[in-house]
């Protein structure tokens, strides 16, 4: 049976620009406003054609990748370094923890920590459970 609605606005190139747009660090909301549409419009398009979903998936992927290699550089101090020509001369820790937490799941698990004083040692013991990491 046919589909019956509007017609998709869907092109195959989409595949390759949702990967190009999101190995910059970029978002998928971002690719969809950058090509006049909204999110809601891609889930659709990743439902009804399996190369764009695995684009996107390989495009999310990119994105995590471009914001590790930056996280990386900034705590190695590689963002200062004269090859970069002051691009990124600042960058707020705090931040990209906090980007990094809400757009990878594989950076907003909760670790169980537990802190404890011993009074008589004067000591503070922090332990972790890693299956909870």
């Amino acid at each position: 049976m046919a589909r019956r609605g509007r017609p998709t606005n869907y092109k195959p190139e989409y595949c390759e620009m949702v990967v190009e747009h999101m190995s910059q660090g970029k978002s998928l909301a971002s690719f969809a406003a950058s090509i006049g549409t909204h999110r809601q419009v891609l889930y659709e398009w990743q439902s009804a054609n399996r190369e764009f979903h695995d684009a996107c998936k390989h495009a999310q992927e990119m994105s995590l990748q471009w914001f590790e290699d930056f996280a990386q550089k900034a705590t190695t101090g590689r963002l200062f370094d004269p090859e970069y020509e002051g691009k990124f001369d600042k960058y707020n820790p705090n931040m990209l923890q906090f980007l990094m937490s809400r757009r990878f799941r594989d950076y907003n698990q909760q670790q169980q920590q537990t802190i404890a004083i011993d009074q008589d040692s004067n000591a503070i013991k922090i332990s972790y459970d890693p299956e909870k990491i």
